[in-house]
């Protein structure tokens, strides 16, 4: 009877014993490490320097003058034909400095539409829509078939319109009707016309292999060529007062 109090006696100790050694090691897992005052204050020191620098930097940044943009060459205004007519050089001029040859997008579609078809004695055009690409669409060939026929109505002359003035010039106009844009050659000033280009008569060549087809579609922005000589606007109202 002894005995069996003894042995209850002391696995109750040795429980308790237990029990507070596993509540002391549970307790270490919950406990912060201590603070250490050295080096949080390192660290917020470091900190404040850092910034300190960046100050310092941002102020002598800020006092030092800024460079200036180099400012950029102006381009050159391009020339428009005046009403005085004296300036025609320097419109030549701008016309060839290009590469010349058959012209490509809207420029050479002009061309296309007005120069790819026959001619007939008199002169008058027949437009052809026969082209030659896939599904009927117009190839290179066909718009380098036209530009062909446009050099050998410059050097005929058999269709060019107007009188000879005795300039020297073949003026390349573009024209406009009902039916859309159309190009023509002429002989004489085309007053109240829309000029895109001048041709030497005796240097023709000169045109057609340095011609700048991106000037003559600027050009196609330009006002027309108003001047003393306009008799008439191009379109008459119907009914109105001359």
């Amino acid at each position: 009877m002894v005995r069996s109090r003894l042995l209850a006696v002391a696995l109750a100790v040795l429980a308790i014993i237990l029990a507070r050694e596993v509540v002391f090691h549970v307790s270490q897992l919950f406990v912060a490490a201590p603070f250490s005052p050295s080096v949080r204050l390192s660290g917020y020191t470091a900190l404040r320097a850092e910034a300190a620098e960046d100050v310092e930097t941002e102020t002598e940044t800020d006092g030092a003058a800024e460079p200036e943009p180099e400012p950029k060459p102006k381009r050159p205004r391009m020339a428009r034909v005046t009403d005085k007519l004296d300036n025609l050089d320097q419109y030549y001029q701008e016309t060839i400095t290009g590469k010349g040859g058959t012209p490509k997008g809207f420029f050479g579609d002009l061309i296309l539409r007005n120069y790819f078809g026959t001619w007939s004695e008199s002169g008058t055009f027949t437009p052809s829509r026969e082209f030659t690409g896939p599904r009927k669409q117009p190839s290179r060939a066909d718009y380098d078939t036209a530009f062909e026929n446009f050099k050998m109505q410059v050097k005929e002359g058999k269709t060019i319109q107007g009188k000879d003035d005795g300039s020297g010039w073949i003026w390349f106009v573009v024209g406009q009707n009902p039916g859309g844009l159309y190009l023509y050659l002429s002989s004489e000033v085309p007053w109240g016309e829309r000029p895109v280009a001048l041709i030497r008569k005796d240097n023709p060549e000169e045109f057609f292999t340095k011609a700048d087809w991106k000037v003559l579609t600027l050009r196609l922005n330009q006002p027309n060529l108003w001047g003393g000589k306009v008799k008439k606007f191009p379109y008459p109202l119907k009914g109105a007062e001359d």
